[in-house]
């Protein structure tokens, strides 16, 4: 795909032109274009097709994007179960490089992986504060994750350390 194609679309997708982004993209079967796809079709509340898409992507092409789109389109079609699975798993992967971040002094990346988390519109357990954000993590509970390392960074006096 072009610069030019891909600054179109995601003008279109932008400003909301749902429907003549399907009409430019028909025939399209590049990753990246069934993503824009399944995006204007969940937009236009054609639930059924997004989610056929963002399968087909999760399955070939994952990422976590994908996984959240495919997340928010199961909640869509009111599949709570199957949303719930693949929160989960997408939670317990992200632990893994959220975790690591913390261990590699990477807060801020740290912090927007559990932001991206904990914007999917999953219900989940109102959990208590661990006692280190280490196990807020595991836990899933990114708001207290959030709080801690939001207190961590604070505590920086410079960018360095």
């Amino acid at each position: 795909m072009s610069v030019t194609n891909k600054e179109r679309y995601e003008s279109l997708l932008k400003n909301e032109e749902f429907h003549t982004l399907l009409i430019e993209l028909d025939g399209m079967n590049e990753p990246y274009e069934q993503f824009l796809k399944g995006i204007a079709y969940y937009k236009i509340n054609q639930a059924e097709k997004a989610n056929d898409i963002f399968e087909e992507l999760h399955q070939n092409f994952p990422s976590n994007e994908i996984s959240a789109y495919l997340i928010i389109t199961k909640l869509k079609l009111n599949d709570i179960m199957a949303a719930s699975k693949l929160y989960n798993e997408l939670c317990f992967e992200e632990n893994k490089d959220i975790l690591a971040d913390i261990k590699a002094n990477q807060i801020n990346q740290a912090i927007n992986r559990c932001l991206f988390l904990q914007s999917i519109p999953v219900e989940r357990p109102q959990l208590n504060p661990a006692e280190t954000v280490e196990e807020d993590i595991i836990n899933s509970n990114y708001q207290a994750a959030l709080q801690k390392l939001y207190a961590n960074e604070s505590k920086k006096s410079c960018d360095c350390c």
